[in-house]
C-alpha cells in the first residue's frame, strides 16, 4: 500500500483503498498515509479535498493521527534550511486541516478546546517563520522562558527600527518567506501580540518603556497618550506610574533625551503622573499621589526659572517714524522680580533627585520610610540659601 501511494498517480488511492478493501482492513491508515504524502508536498487544497469526501469519524481519526505525525516532525529544530522550510509547510498545512475540523466538530467543547491549541501551536510555529524568520520547534514552544525571550527580543528589534533616527531605520520588513511582500513595523508588533496571545495593550505598554529606554520622549508621551484614551485600567495607570517615575530617575542623572521642540518636559511628567492616579489600583494610589505632588513642585520651579521679565512690557511697535520710543514702553511702579536666581538646568536635577528619593523608580514596591527624604530636602535647601546669601 505504501508502495502505491508513493507512486503519487491520481489512481493511486483508489488503488491502495483496493487493496485494503480485498483484505477486509480498515481505510483510514491509508487516507493517513495518502495525507501525509500530500503534507509533505504542500498540496493543501488536495488535503481538503480528501477529508471532505470522508465522514466525521474516519475524518477525526485520519486528522488526529495526522496531528501526532506533525508534532514529531516539528519536535527538535532542524539544521538544514531546505529541511526547516519543509517543517514550516508542512505547520501551514495542519493549520488548514485543523480548521477544517473544526469547522465541522460539534457538540464536544472538551475535543474542541484540544484543536484550538493545537491550530495555535501550528500557525505559531508558521506565523513567526512567515513574518519574523524565525523557526521554533515543538520542543521550544512548549518551553516558557524560550517563548519569553522570543517575545523579548521581537519586541526590542522592532522598538529599535520604530525609534532610532531615520537614517539608520529601514521601512518595512521583508517576511521569512523571501517574497516581494513589504511588512510595517506596526503589523509586525499587531501579529506578535497575536501570536503569543497578548493584547494591544500589553504590546503598547512594552514599546512605551522601550521608547523611553531610547531617550525618545516624543514617542513615548505619544504611546501612553493614546493607552490612556483606549485602555483606562489599572495596567495603564501603572504604566503611566512608571514612566513618569523613569523620566524623573532619568533628569536626576542627566540622561540624554530626544526632547520635541517647544515640549515643557517637567508638565508633561506631572500629567503623566495625575492621569496615573486617576485609574491606578488601590495599592498604587499612595505613590501616585506622592508623585503627583513632587512632579507638581518641579513644574512650579521650572516655570520660575523660565522667566525672563524684568519689569517691563512691550506694547506692539508700528513703523511710523513719528512715534517716540520711548514711549512705547510701559514701566511698572516697582520692579518685581519671581524668578528664581538659579539657572533651571542645575535646579532641576535637584527636584528630581528629591522626587526619585520620596518616590524611587523600582516598579512594585511601595516607599514606606520618608526619612532619609526629608534630610535630603534639607540638605539642599541648606545648599541654595548658602549659594543665595554668597550671591548676595
Amino acid at each position: 500500500v505504501k508502495f502505491i501511494l508513493k507512486q503519487g498517480l491520481p489512481s493511486s488511492l483508489d488503488d491502495a483503498l483496493k487493496v485494503l478493501h480485498a483484505y477486509l482492513l480498515s481505510p483510514v491508515e491509508v487516507y493517513f498515509l495518502h495525507l501525509k504524502h500530500l503534507a509533505s508536498n504542500d498540496k493543501r487544497d488536495d488535503c481538503l479535498s480528501l477529508l471532505k469526501s470522508l465522514t466525521l469519524n474516519e475524518a477525526e481519526t485520519t486528522v488526529m493521527r495526522l496531528v501526532t505525525w506533525a508534532q514529531l516532525k516539528i519536535q527538535n529544530q532542524p539544521d538544514d534550511p531546505e529541511w526547516k522550510k519543509q517543517l514550516v509547510s508542512i505547520a501551514k498545512t495542519m493549520a488548514v486541516i485543523i480548521k477544517f475540523l473544526l469547522r465541522n466538530q460539534k457538540g464536544n467543547t472538551l475535543e474542541k478546546e484540544a484543536c484550538e491549541n493545537l491550530l495555535n501551536k501550528f500557525e505559531t510555529i508558521a506565523n513567526l517563520q512567515e513574518y519574523f524568520d524565525v523557526f521554533i520547534s515543538l520542543k521550544d514552544y512548549e518551553n516558557p522562558q524560550v517563548l519569553l525571550q522570543l517575545y523579548e527580543g521581537q519586541v526590542e528589534a522592532c522598538a529599535s527600527m520604530l525609534f532610532t533616527s531615520k537614517s539608520e531605520r529601514e521601512p518595512d520588513y521583508t517576511d521569512g518567506s523571501n517574497t516581494n511582500v513589504k511588512i510595517s513595523t506596526e503589523t509586525r508588533l499587531y501579529k506578535l501580540s497575536l501570536l503569543f496571545q497578548n493584547s494591544e495593550q500589553d504590546v503598547a505598554s512594552e514599546l512605551a518603556l522601550k521608547a523611553l529606554s531610547y531617550g525618545n520622549v516624543g514617542e513615548t508621551v505619544n504611546i501612553c497618550s493614546e493607552l490612556y484614551g483606549q485602555h483606562k485600567n489599572d495596567q495603564t495607570g501603572q504604566v503611566l506610574f512608571h514612566v513618569a517615575q523613569k523620566l524623573c530617575q532619568m533628569l536626576e542623572t542627566n540622561v540624554p533625551l530626544i526632547i520635541p521642540t517647544g515640549m515643557n518636559l517637567p508638565a508633561v511628567i506631572y500629567e503623566l503622573a495625575c492621569r496615573a492616579a486617576t485609574i491606578c489600583s488601590t495599592d498604587l494610589l499612595l505613590d501616585c499621589e506622592e508623585l503627583c505632588k513632587n512632579t507638581r513642585a518641579a513644574t512650579d520651579v521650572y516655570r520660575q526659572c523660565l522667566i525672563d521679565d524684568y519689569g517691563f512690557r512691550t506694547k506692539v511697535t508700528t513703523l511710523e517714524t513719528d512715534k517716540n520710543p520711548y514711549d512705547e514702553w510701559t514701566f511698572e511702579d516697582f520692579f518685581t522680580e519671581d524668578g528664581i536666581v538659579l539657572d533651571h538646568l542645575s535646579v532641576m536635577p535637584v527636584m528630581y533627585e528629591i522626587t526619585t528619593s520620596f518616590v524611587p523608580y523600582s516598579p512594585g514596591i511601595s516607599v514606606e520610610n520618608r526619612s532619609t527624604c526629608l534630610c535630603l530636602i534639607l540638605f539642599h535647601v541648606t545648599k541654595l540659601v548658602l549659594g543665595l546669601n554668597t550671591c548676595a
